[in-house]
């Protein structure tokens, strides 16, 4: 054990262990930049994911109106408001104490093993050398065995995947394909 038994009583270990190492102010110190750095990658996260939805909306994926500023340079407001209201109203049933962060963690995590369980099947389908095929089919292997460890949390991937099938099999859909970059 690295840290007498008080300060591994935590909520933020690292904090604590470079305190006990280095002082009593590297504990703050840690704490500050741990704060900047993960509110780097979520502005990158939400960016990305503002885009995508607007892009998704441009290729008729997602209701149109989300494809407002889909072009390049352009600010994908709508997709960024729907993205906000997710934000809050999964912050709202935290709040509400309706369901625990392991819950909402494992949900987000079950959805994020999803996705690359798809993408190696993909590369395994995909990759043109036996090589290739064969690393994709290793990592389909080992990302499959961790998709199991995940049990009924993957029943919201698999929602998430047939309302998008449904959404994107819909009578009404536009057939137009996109027409490319102007």
């Amino acid at each position: 054990l690295a840290l007498p038994t008080d300060a591994a009583q935590g909520r933020a270990p690292l904090a604590a262990l470079l305190a006990y190492g280095l002082g009593g102010a590297a504990g703050p110190i840690t704490a500050g930049l741990a704060v900047v750095l993960t509110l780097g990658v979520v502005n990158a996260f939400a960016a990305g994911c503002a885009k995508l939805g607007a892009a998704l909306g441009r290729d008729g994926s997602l209701p149109a109106w989300l494809g407002q500023g889909a072009a390049p340079g352009e600010t994908p407001r709508h997709s960024l408001a729907v993205l906000a209201v997710l934000a809050f109203a999964g912050f709202a049933v935290l709040v509400a104490d309706a369901v625990s962060v392991t819950t909402l963690v494992l949900l987000t995590t079950s959805a994020l093993v999803t996705v690359y369980v798809v993408a190696m099947a993909a590369a395994l389908r995909l990759l043109p050398g036996r090589g290739e095929r064969v690393v994709a089919a290793v990592g389909l292997a080992l990302v499959g065995l961790v998709a199991t460890t995940f049990g009924w949390y993957l029943l919201w991937p698999a929602g998430i995947a047939l309302a998008a099938l449904a959404w994107t099999h819909r009578p009404s859909r536009s057939r137009s394909p996109w027409p490319g970059p102007p």
